[in-house]
């Protein structure tokens, strides 16, 4: 048994006047409950006593380690009445004592319910009998479809469909995988609630799918590997589903922890080897040929790796799936994984790219949906996919830093401030060459802009044209602004060693001001 004192606080809440607690035994375990008679004698430490306060007798005064709940019918004051310390719940006088005892006897059934639930399902672990069994198992205890997602939202397994009426996880059990829409909201849901401990239920609703969740997590060394759900079909929730879902979860990741390579059936190839390899489970390269080969997966020689973060995508006014299916008809050559809260794609260099810039169905796509994609260099080897999904995720957030309204960054052209992250004491003042100084100075002094427009000028491969229509000035006004800075810090603009070494300065101390000022 496991019914505490604290059980019936938390059951009787709305019923309650005060509540006094011996401290030194608020934590005994009952094993049954009384009503108090007339002729009540003996009391027990396990049980829990029931009666009015008219019917109290003179001798429990003096009772020692005694628990029990009391309608104030003649308003005693319970804390002068009892000389020694005791648990003791103060019902409202105008409750019904026989209606308090009945839910005091379906508190211990519900126990009863609970050891006997729980003695199936680890009987059913002891057996060896697998996930699926157990599952089917606890969904009938539960009375509601269960489904099992592992943490990349792939459906491992599930209970009978037939048992799964709402339309929105029908459709994810066909897929075989959790919509991005429910992916987002999941996500931020955590994100907003501190609260939630992935080893113990809560409850949770989503815009896609109104019905109502209990969802737990499967924890495998201490890792969150897995959730169990649990969907509010066919029956409501009751306190007591929270501790078998706890239970069945736990049997889940035991079973799970045999078999480190578990993974559904439908995913023994390429999604399995991905994560694998992202993990660090496989690193020999002969055992990454073997697995390609037992899973008959072909590889292009010339891929790269294509990070999404979708947290920002605003699923408002958009149709069920609208995400899902979007992501599949702009990237139809490979299944994406969604792998530590981004949506990944290994591809051909060039099936959604051109030499640094991403197709316009690729812009389009991300601009309209507010996601952001971070871009690896190109590599042959497989094996080497960890490398380069670090590098696709440098990618998107260091081009966060340096342009938040850019939707696609290349790590080959910010890999230099990849480099300058590695080093945690740098100064941007550093890497300020002189002339750049005295050009700040010069327009702190006289209010000019020749600091920026030596940028764009730069920036524009010393165009003119280009410089004076990105800074919306006459052309004069560009060549005579030009003028003025060569005279003040003598830059010869045909030296390609002095542009170059100008040019980085400014882009180093961009990058370096910004990311000092986030922290």
């Amino acid at each position: 048994m496991s019914i505490t004192f604290k059980r019936f606080i938390e059951h009787f809440k709305g019923k309650t006047e005060n509540v006094y607690l011996d401290r030194n035994n608020e934590d005994i375990k009952f094993d049954d409950a009384k009503l108090i008679t007339q002729n009540q004698i003996d009391y027990c430490e396990n049980f829990i006593y029931i009666c009015k306060t008219s019917m109290l007798q003179e001798k429990i005064r003096n009772k020692e380690n005694i628990s029990l709940i009391l309608i104030n019918d003649n308003k005693t004051c319970i804390e002068n009445f009892f000389r020694k310390s005791a648990n003791i719940i103060e019902i409202k006088e105008n409750e019904d004592i026989f209606q308090i005892y009945n839910e005091i006897r379906e508190i211990f059934y519900e126990d009863i319910q609970i050891a006997n639930d729980s003695a199936i399902l680890l009987k059913a672990s002891i057996l060896e009998n697998g996930i699926d069994n157990i599952v089917t198992l606890a969904s009938n205890i539960l009375k509601n479809p269960i489904i099992v997602i592992d943490s990349s939202f792939k459906i491992l397994t599930y209970s009978n469909k037939e048992d799964i009426l709402d339309p929105y996880w029908r459709k994810n059990i066909t897929k075989r995988y959790c919509s991005y829409e429910f992916i987002v909201g999941f996500k931020n849901m955590k994100r907003k609630n501190k609260n939630i401990k992935d080893d113990e239920p809560y409850e949770f609703t989503c815009t896609e799918s109104s019905i109502l969740k209990l969802i737990s997590g499967v924890k495998v060394n201490n890792k969150h590997i897995a959730s169990v759900i649990v969907l509010e079909c066919k029956k409501k929730f009751s306190p007591r589903d929270k501790e078998i879902l706890a239970l069945t979860s736990r049997i889940i990741a035991q079973e799970m922890k045999k078999n480190s390579f578990y993974r559904n059936a439908n995913d023994v190839g390429y999604e399995g080897l991905i994560c694998d390899i992202l993990d660090g489970i496989l690193v020999n390269k002969e055992d990454i040929k073997e697995r390609i080969k037992s899973a008959n997966i072909k590889f292009s020689k010339n891929l790269s790796v294509f990070a999404f973060n979708i947290s920002n995508y605003n699923y408002k006014n958009k149709y069920l799936g609208y995400l899902t299916d979007n992501f599949n008809y702009t990237f139809p050559i490979k299944d994406p994984i969604y792998y530590n809260d981004k949506v990944i794609i290994i591809e051909e260099t060039g099936a959604f790219t051109n030499s640094t810039k991403v197709d316009k169905k690729i812009k389009d796509f991300l601009i309209s949906n507010n996601i952001y994609v971070g871009i690896s260099k190109e590599f042959s080897d497989i094996s080497e996919a960890k490398k380069y999904y670090i590098q696709a995720v440098k990618a998107l957030d260091i081009g966060k830093i340096l342009n938040s309204k850019n939707n696609s960054t290349f790590y080959s052209l910010i890999q230099l401030y990849d480099l300058l992250g590695s080093y945690n004491t740098l100064d941007y003042k550093d890497f300020y060459s002189p002339h750049l100084i005295k050009l700040k100075q010069y327009d702190n002094k006289k209010h000019t802009d020749l600091y920026k427009t030596l940028f764009i000028y730069l920036k524009n491969n010393q165009s003119m044209e280009k410089t004076s229509e990105e800074l919306f000035i006459h052309r004069n006004t560009t060549r005579y602004r030009i003028k003025r800075i060569v005279e003040l810090v003598n830059i010869d603009f045909s030296n390609i060693e002095e542009v170059l070494n100008i040019y980085m300065s400014y882009k180093i101390t961009d990058y370096l001001k910004k990311t000092s000022s986030m922290f």
